[in-house]
């Protein structure tokens, strides 16, 4: 009888490139998953800071209200400036709440003016990067 011999070495190869593949594919996933996370933490900082930055506004809102009710003269808050019937204050350090309020003092109530969120931004020029007219 005769018997055939197996050969596996073409297997072995397919099935050693395919390992591979396998093991590149979830090292570039896991790398991803790990960017992408980066960025929502980014993303939730920023936003958290915005509504912390909306919740403080409100809170110098109600300040603002209270020293309108008060009998006799008005006292701002501290934080706020005081020009040509205009108040306002800036809440915030990366991300700024601006707030101005117009003031009719005789009726004691206010205009919003101004409730506006920016953003401080600082050019990054450590890179030298190509302009195009080089």
């Amino acid at each position: 009888m005769k018997t055939k011999k197996i050969r596996l070495g073409t297997v072995f190869i397919l099935f050693t490139v395919v390992m591979i593949c396998v093991v590149v594919l979830s090292v570039l996933s896991i790398m991803t998953a790990k960017a992408d996370y980066k960025e929502t933490k980014k993303a939730a900082d920023h936003v958290t800071e915005i509504y912390e930055n909306e919740s403080l506004g409100q809170e110098w809102l109600g300040r603002v209200d209270a020293c309108l009710k008060a009998e006799g003269d008005i006292v701002w808050p501290q934080d706020a400036t005081y020009e040509n019937g205009i108040l306002s204050t800036t809440i915030g350090d990366k991300q700024q709440l601006s707030i101005s309020l117009k003031i009719d003092e005789e009726n004691r109530t206010y205009e919003i003016v101004e409730w506006k969120n920016a953003a401080t931004w600082s050019e990054d020029t450590s890179l030298n990067l190509w302009q195009g007219d080089e």
